[in-house]
């Protein structure tokens, strides 16, 4: 029996690629999906190092905190820092999935 929901979002264009999918295939949106999912192939994006997601985590934090007392008019001097951190960051990202392609 099944009981647990599994959602996920996709654009209009998306729905409607998935639509005509499950059209050609005679198959339910869930019934496609879950086909899929357990036995269809699956394609991994790029790695990047698990260092450089975790410091993009933590500054993605900061900085949405900071976009945050900004967009309520509050000044916040250390946000010209965390940019220069993220363009860091994402530097090292694109060399990594430059190295690892």
């Amino acid at each position: 029996m099944r009981t647990t929901f599994i959602g996920f979002r996709i654009s209009p264009e998306e729905l409607a690629r998935l639509d005509e999918l499950c059209v050609k295939r005679g198959s339910k949106r869930g019934t496609w999906c879950r086909e899929q999912a357990l036995n269809g192939t699956v394609t991994q994006p790029n790695p990047v190092a698990e260092e450089q997601w975790l410091k993009l985590a933590g500054l993605a934090s900061n900085f949405n905190q900071s976009a945050k007392a900004i967009n309520s008019g509050r000044l916040v001097p250390e946000f010209g820092d965390q940019l220069r951190d993220l363009e860091e960051l994402l530097a090292e990202i694109r060399t990594k999935l430059r190295c690892d392609s």
